[in-house]
């Protein structure tokens, strides 16, 4: 688990280790495309006028829902785990169209190719640094919008998604291609982290 950014002596906290074992149970990191697919279809639904329709079954919105909620309270715990970690790669925020932010730009689009090759096009959100330590990315994720409002935002996207009112028409804002894409790179992240724990699991067992 040192890859992943998470300290060898803490990663099998038991805490963490059934959180993990109970996102199992719903995501494989086989699935990624399929939730990937959904998710695009729950944002259409929240920021447009027509309802989550797809596959004629609406109760995927909560069966989203749940999932991502579950992720987010994982990594919440895995980040207070693994403590502070300082990623000199890590993409930074910095302001729209700033020289930083079009330097910071370019060099993720260099490193889509790289991450193509690696991972056969399956990640998509995450930098090269962050696939390699999926922690870098959760750290990420918690400082563009803390725990609660994570779970304000599912709340809404649920309201949103399952009537034919746009959010952003409610609200008068459109934050919400941003918070899909994070959201996205968080499955991303799982997807990584659950397949290096089967790995080291098949290994031991073998």
């Amino acid at each position: 688990m040192e890859n992943l950014g998470i300290n060898p002596s803490q990663s099998y906290n038991a805490e963490v280790a059934q959180a993990l074992q109970e996102i199992l149970v719903f995501f494989q990191p086989g699935d990624m495309e399929y939730l990937r697919v959904d998710l695009w279809h729950w944002l259409k639904a929240v920021t447009g006028e027509k309802p989550f329709l797809f596959r004629g079954e609406p109760s995927t919105v909560i069966s989203l829902w749940k999932q991502l909620t579950k992720m987010i309270d994982t990594g919440r715990l895995i980040l207070d785990t693994t403590g502070r970690h300082d990623d000199k790669k890590q993409r930074n925020s910095c302001p729209a169209f700033s020289e930083e932010q079009i330097a910071s730009d370019f060099q993720y689009m260099r490193e889509i190719k790289l991450l193509t090759a690696k991972y056969n096009g399956t990640i998509r959100r995450l930098t090269l640094a962050e696939s390699e330590r999926p922690v870098f990315f959760i750290k990420r994720f918690f400082e563009a919008y803390s725990q609660d409002d994570w779970n304000q935002i599912l709340e809404d996207w649920v309201e949103y998604g399952l009537s034919k009112m746009s959010i952003c028409e409610a609200t008068g804002e459109c934050n919400e291609v941003y918070q899909y894409e994070l959201l996205e790179a968080l499955a991303e992240a799982f997807s990584l982290i659950l397949k290096a724990e089967y790995e080291v699991g098949d290994k031991g067992d073998s």
